[in-house]
Order: C-alpha cells, then structure tokens, then sequence
C-alpha cells in the first residue's frame, strides 16, 4: 500500500467521518490495516485530518465500508 496523499485538498465526506466516530471497532480495524495508532487515528477522524486522505488509511476504510475510495471523499 502507498503511504502518500491523493492530494492535500481532499477530506473525508462527514458521513465518513460520522460512521468512523461511531464505531470504535473500525478505526482499530483501521488501525490494524494501516499500523497507525488507535488513539492517533481517533483524534484524526475527529479532526477530519489530511492524514485521512493517505492511500493506505483510504484503502482501508473503503474495504471496511464497502465504498470505493472516491465516493469516500471530498475537495477541501
């Protein structure tokens, strides 16, 4: 997996966002899937942070929500 950005002007969608919040169980499947820390990657969905947007933490997340990464996104 690529550990770079798609762009720094593109953040997760707030429905997203709003799923990863309320599913501890997913962002330590994340967390598993990427090797970034839970606690880093829960302040980062709170935040919505560009780190989001890393290939590797996309990936991921479009695996566990079954939506393909463009649909994950959008322009900052």
């Amino acid at each position: 997996m690529s550990e770079t950005n798609i762009t720094h002007k593109y953040i997760l969608k707030k429905e997203v966002l709003c799923k990863l919040n309320n599913s501890s169980n997913a962002i330590a499947i994340i967390s598993v899937n990427t090797g970034i820390k839970y606690s880093t990657l829960k302040r980062q969905v709170k935040e919505n942070h560009e780190y989001l947007t890393l290939l590797s933490v996309l990936e991921s997340i479009s695996e566990l929500l079954n939506k393909p990464v463009t649909d994950l996104v959008t322009k900052a």
